[in-house]
Formats: structure tokens, sequence, C-alpha cells
């Protein structure tokens, strides 16, 4: 279980085809059928299958390269994560001070 899904994005900008069970943030940075594929957990049946479908033979398909390369566009890029980590700790900051005073 992993709460956002760093291994899957790091797996993603080395153009490894991902397949990872759907809990916690794993679907923010896979989109099922386009970056990779989810199976949900202890589906070991499903896993088996998408891994199947992702790496035929002896070759591995560059799946999920594009949208992997395309990060700045995505909602996890940092430019578009840093500035709603920083309204988040103003509100915290204001509602803490607002509580002290």
């Amino acid at each position: 279980m992993e709460s956002f899904g760093l291994a899957a994005l790091e797996a993603m900008a080395c153009e490894v085809p991902v397949v990872a069970s759907n809990v916690g943030g794993v679907p923010e940075v896979i989109e099922h059928g386009v970056d990779g594929y989810l199976h949900e957990p202890r589906d070991v049946k499903a896993a088996a299958d998408m891994h199947s479908r992702s790496c035929p033979g002896r070759t591995r398909p560059r799946h999920g390269t594009n949208s992997a390369h395309q990060c700045p566009e995505k909602d996890i890029a940092p430019m578009n994560v840093i500035p709603l980590y920083e309204e988040y700790y103003r509100q915290v900051i204001g509602t803490v001070a607002a509580t002290h005073a």
C-alpha cells in the first residue's frame, strides 16, 4: 500500500509498464488503460492477466511513455502541487492564529 504512488510514477518515467493495485493514492497517478493498469487488491489473477497484456513476449513495450513524460500537465506536477500546499499551510496557520488570538 502506497499513499502516493511514487514507485508507479518512477516506473512510468523509466518507460516501464505499470500494473498496480487500486489502493491509496495510486489511482491519482495511474489512469487505468492510459498510464498503466489497475487491479483490485489481492486479485492475483487480474494482476497476472494485466502483466501479460502489458509485457507480451520478451520485448518491453513503451506503454505509458507519452503520458508519463507529460507529467507537467498532470495534477501531480510540482508546479501544480506546490501552490496547493502553500495555500493549505496558509489556511492552517490562519486557523491556528485565530484560535490563539
